[in-house]
């Protein structure tokens, strides 16, 4: 066992050379641009939470989006990696438990690879299993010189630009480490099915499946827990791969087939606990779920991406930045180079060991070609011929198979490129250990190879993000009693109020997670609609006369505004965008002349008092479409029983006012109280006002409901659409009101 711990420890070492100042900073800062890693500081914090202090389901927090919660079945929480730092957070604290998830992710992911070029062939002692694992044979039988090679291999994938890059914030993306563990498994479990006869003393297919297949089960599920969304698709597609390589090969299709399908079996057996609420949610909410196709278009890799040098590094990384700058994915998702030493060596391994090189160089092929996502992209613009754009086969999958659909960032299938570029990297330098290697030495071919590319992918110093908390959240965290923080701006959001709120632990109005919610109340409701779209939506009721009733009804204490995210800098931004000039207005709006209860130079704090005469107000419920903007105002379409809530404080009585119109003729839009209808209107093509009789509100929500006659309303010639295509058949409204 000492060779494995020497490639931990080596690992190890690395790690902390190639992710530096880390290593210096391990309990004051984490790597990153400050955005999307404050979410997954928050994700550590909250399965602790969930689990030891509220005993609570971690995949459903009430934490956020008051006072509704949210689901977090198809958010990255990543929970193996909060599961894992439970004791680290107890004893070192948060930021020690982030920055150990980091190192984890490098070392194992790394370790992992070596495992699987090294057992596959480079460190067995004995002939391996089958004619099929011969072929991934690297190097010498257990030589020193083997060992190299597989651990040069595991420099290749942890240290690959893409780990860097989504080291930035994505903590369910570095943590890759499985990966090459459920490879390994998969592949010697389907190896072990061919050429193989049981007998008595050795029943080979029997152990074959005790030995490996629950194995490649179980990294399966630890996959699934870092990272459901892509990384058990592209596991998905290689099984697929692997298998259809393996029936070519072996000519026994049932029994590979049935062996793949078993461990796949086992593996949604074992998730079945989350995997069932996730499937009914999805039915329920497809729309929120499905980013639009155009993401998958603009987050697809270009071509010259994986021949762009990293763009952190230290000698050429501005000048690689500035040219990746036309690609049009984003920074994380556009480093995806793949090193000239690995091509090279790579190359070689497929010139030199064509017939073991073989599956590696095919799964590295497709999966290139699935990254490149529907249409190529070559120099940031898309590649025509002939006035047509060039469809490639992702386009396939995503028409095909709905699960793709919840994927937007196609650049990521980059991962099992570099997972197969590290196999064939070890081949190649199997094969000049035992041509070139015999004169210079084995090991000094490895040490070169292995420095060069840990060279190529340098990202030193990389990025941090000092830990820093404004000291009124510890004063907050000192007040008794249950009550909600307002934490502005709120035109979208940001992970740093989820940072603050482990600090304060107060519920929070909003969040930032990886999928919208559509429980949330903020989009809903005026005053939180203001806020969020820096104006106002179809509600037309005054917020500097219902402001404090509104977030009074919703136990709003503090209302926070972050200078900090609402920077000033950038004039042309300003100018275009008038982020902290607007927030700033309405929240003037909103308290009217009540003074700040707290200011520094970072924060403004308001103190919600409860209204001496709270006012009813207006929201929002379900059937109601995302708001658009038309002629200037903003409007939104409804589907049948949209909902319209009354808040109420008392006894009272109060008629709806309703701005509305239909392109179709002879529509009629009703206003019904469970089952009564209290109005009926005629709509016409262009809007018009409509105010129902009064309307008796009993204390708390009152809910109505509006309903038209569909056929009559139905659009035939598809002026409105949905987002995601879909026709549009509802009446449009422009404005909601309360009149005394």
């Amino acid at each position: 066992y000492t060779h494995h711990i020497i490639a931990l420890v080596g690992y190890l070492v690395l790690t902390l050379i190639m992710t530096f100042p880390l290593v210096t900073k391990f309990t004051t800062a984490i790597p990153g641009d400050g955005f999307d890693g404050w979410q997954n500081y928050w994700n550590l914090w909250w399965v602790k939470k969930a689990l030891l202090d509220l005993g609570a389901n971690p995949f459903f927090c009430d934490y956020v989006y008051y006072p509704t919660g949210a689901s977090l079945y198809f958010h990255t929480l990543n929970i193996f990696n909060g599961l894992l730092t439970v004791p680290v957070q107890a004893v070192f604290g948060w930021t020690v438990a982030y920055n150990f998830v980091v190192v984890f992710s490098f070392v194992v992911g790394g370790y992992g690879t070596y495992l699987l070029v090294y057992q596959l062939g480079a460190g067995s002692s004995s002939r391996p299993s089958s004619r099929v694992s011969t072929e991934l044979e690297v190097s010498g039988q257990g030589s020193l010189q083997g060992r190299l090679a597989a651990f040069v291999a595991g420099l290749v994938f942890t240290f690959s630009p893409y780990h860097f890059a989504h080291l930035l914030g994505h903590m369910q993306l570095i943590a890759l480490e499985w990966l090459p563990f459920y490879v390994i498994f998969i592949v010697k479990s389907l190896d072990s099915v061919i050429g193989q006869r049981p007998s008595p003393r050795n029943n080979e297919k029997t152990r074959g499946w005790l030995a490996y297949s629950w194995p490649a089960a179980v990294f399966l599920v630890l996959t699934f827990l870092c990272e459901w969304g892509y990384y058990v698709m592209y596991l998905a597609i290689f099984t697929l791969l692997y298998t259809g390589y393996m029936i070519w090969k072996g000519r026994q299709i049932w029994e590979l087939a049935a062996r793949a399908g078993l461990i796949w079996l086992l593996f949604i057996v074992l998730v079945s606990p989350i995997l069932v609420p996730m499937a009914v949610e999805a039915i329920k909410t497809t729309e929120y779920l499905t980013p639009a196709f155009e993401q998958s278009l603009s987050l697809s890799a270009d071509l010259l991406a994986f021949f762009t040098p990293n763009e952190m590094h230290p000698l050429w990384g501005d000048w690689a930045r500035a040219w990746s700058e036309r690609f049009t994915t984003t920074t994380s998702e556009r480093m995806i180079f793949a090193g000239y030493i690995p091509l090279v060596l790579g190359a070689l391994a497929l010139w030199k060991r064509r017939q073991r090189a073989g599956f590696w160089a095919l799964s590295l092929l497709v999966f290139f070609i699935l990254a490149l996502g529907p249409i190529l992209h070559v120099g940031g613009q898309p590649v025509s011929v002939l006035g047509t754009t060039i469809p490639l086969p992702y386009i396939v999958l995503y028409r095909l198979l709905p699960f793709v659909r919840l994927s937007r960032s196609i650049s990521r299938f980059d991962v099992m490129i570099m997972l197969s570029l590290a196999v064939l990297v070890g081949l190649g330098i199997g094969w000049l250990r035992k041509g070139v290697g015999r004169r210079l030495g084995g090991w000094v071919i490895g040490g070169v190879a292995g420095a060069l590319i840990c060279f190529e992918f340098l990202a030193v110093p990389y990025p941090m993000t000092e830990v820093e908390v404004p000291s009124f959240y510890q004063q907050v965290a000192q007040e008794p009693g249950d009550f909600v923080l307002m934490e502005l701006p709120m035109n979208w959001d940001r992970p740093i109020h989820m940072f603050n709120q482990i600090h304060h632990d107060k519920k929070l109005i909003a969040a930032y997670f990886g999928k919208p919610n559509p429980l949330s109340v903020v989009e809903k409701t005026p005053v939180l609609q203001h806020f969020r779209y820096l104006g106002p939506d179809i509600i037309a009721q005054d917020i500097s006369e219902i402001g404090t009733s509104v977030l009074a009804s919703f136990n709003v204490r503090y209302v926070i505004l972050d200078l900090y995210q609402m920077p000033t800098e950038n004039e042309e931004w300003r100018m275009v965008n008038g982020e902290r000039e607007i927030t700033l207005d309405l929240t003037e709006k909103v308290f009217g002349d009540t003074a700040p209860f707290y200011r520094d130079e970072r924060l403004i704090v308001y103190r919600v008092e409860e209204p001496v005469t709270p006012r009813p107000f207006l929201s929002l419920g379900q059937n109601w479409g995302r708001r658009e903007m038309q002629a200037e105002r903003p409007v939104r379409q409804i589907e049948q029983g949209a909902a319209v809530r009354i808040r109420a404080w008392g006894p009272d009585s109060v008629r709806l006012r309703i701005a509305a119109q239909s392109p179709a003729e002879q529509c009629q839009l009703d206003v019904y109280s469970g089952s009564q209808r209290l109005a009926s209107f005629e709509l016409e093509a262009t809007a018009q006002e409509f105010v129902t009789p009064p309307l008796p509100l009993i204390e708390g929500d009152n809910v109505f409901h509006l309903y038209y006659n569909n056929e009559e309303c139905r659009m035939e010639d598809g002026e409105w659409r949905m987002e995601n295509g879909e026709w549009k058949v509802g009446p449009i409204i422009s404005k909601l009101d309360l009149v005394s």
